[in-house]
């Protein structure tokens, strides 16, 4: 029977050990948490407000409308704009509110 070593672990690799440095930067951690949320809703209500004033405008143009197919043809551009618009905005408040909430791996 072979004899087995056994290795302790030192507290400095013990991932349960917590230390000042992981506490220092649990805290910095939440301190930034107040700014990344309002970087998020900030980013969030400047595409809502872009997306109203799109809206706002085909309105505008819909009202001078002449006939039905001229404005089923704006609505349908209209229709196919928001949503292009709406998919990209989307990925940018993604990439914000990943930037804003998950730690980066970068020291």
């Amino acid at each position: 029977m072979a004899t087995e070593k056994t290795r302790r672990e030192s507290p400095a690799e013990n991932a349960f050990t917590f230390g000042p440095a992981m506490l220092t930067s649990g805290i910095e951690m939440w301190k930034a948490q107040p700014t990344a949320l309002a970087s998020y809703c900030s980013e969030m209500l400047s595409g809502a407000e872009a997306q109203m004033r799109r809206q706002a405008d085909f309105l505008g143009q819909l009202s001078r409308c002449k006939d039905v197919p001229e404005a089923l043809s704006l609505q349908a551009s209209f229709a196919q704009a928001f949503w292009t618009e709406s998919i990209r905005q989307m990925q940018k408040s993604l990439l914000t509110a990943r930037q804003a909430f998950v730690p980066s791996t970068e020291s």
